[in-house]
């Protein structure tokens, strides 16, 4: 009951009393372009949010591809050094 008188004194807005969910209080009768334009805003900053995950989702997939090829190019380099020492090595008198 407490409960019930506290949310009543807390829950006087620019409108006057809010009286609960449901009440003709809360029932527009013209409602306003000013829902449906948030709803759609609402739409596409989800949409762009999506959207940045999945571009930051494949960005991180293309730079893990990018070190391991630099990983193997590192080794084929070390390799290619190993065999020009080598071959250095049997052209020397």
């Amino acid at each position: 009951m407490f409960v019930f008188k506290r949310l009543e004194q807390n829950s006087k807005g620019k409108r006057g009393h809010a009286y609960g969910l449901g009440s003709s209080q809360y029932r527009e009768q013209a409602p306003s372009s000013r829902v449906p334009n948030g709803l759609a805003r609402n739409l596409e900053m989800e949409m762009r949010v999506g959207g940045l995950e999945t571009s930051l989702q494949s960005v991180r997939q293309d730079v893990a591809e990018v070190k391991q090829d630099v990983s193997d190019m590192k080794q084929e380099f070390a390799s290619t050094r190993d065999a020009i020492n080598q071959l250095l090595q049997t052209l020397r008198p």
